[in-house]
């Protein structure tokens, strides 16, 4: 007969190696979804993109269904990405760049002045528009003042 404690051990370093080959699999997950979806996201802005932070926008006064739903989904894909980016960190992917265009589909306060503040950034510009040369794309027009 096995006494308990053993038996807890046991099931313990199992659930371990569940937990380690889940966090595996999602690694694996997340670098190839950053693979595609990030090179996609990149080429598909216009390179007049960024500009838009610097000019003053009208707010709407009121809110339909349909932009209220748009706005839902852009933030739930928003907080999967940061987590992701989040995750990349520690794991094989492109953490920073993915955090950075999940910033860009997520709705908070500050959020024009944390984008101004992270173009600013050279190895953010250098790689998107790296990636937009690659791709036969016009490079980003970022903003004079940043």
């Amino acid at each position: 007969m096995i006494p308990s404690f053993f038996l807890t051990t046991i099931e313990a370093q199992h659930n371990f190696h569940r937990v380690a080959i889940g966090l595996g699999l999602l690694s694996v997950a997340t670098f190839l979804l950053s693979l595609i979806l990030l090179p996609y996201i990149i080429r598909t802005i216009p390179a007049d993109y960024f500009l838009q932070f610097t000019a003053i926008q009208p707010k709407a006064n009121a809110y339909n269904l349909k932009s209220l739903c748009l706005c839902l989904i852009r933030n739930f894909f928003g907080f999967i990405l940061l987590f992701c980016g989040i995750a990349m960190l520690f794991l094989p992917g492109q953490g920073l760049l993915t955090i950075f265009f999940s910033l860009l589909l997520l709705s908070f306060p500050g959020k024009k002045r944390l984008i101004r503040f992270l173009t600013r950034l050279t190895s953010v510009r250098r790689t998107i528009n790296w990636v937009r040369n690659r791709a036969n794309k016009k490079p980003i027009i970022w903003p004079p003042n940043c």
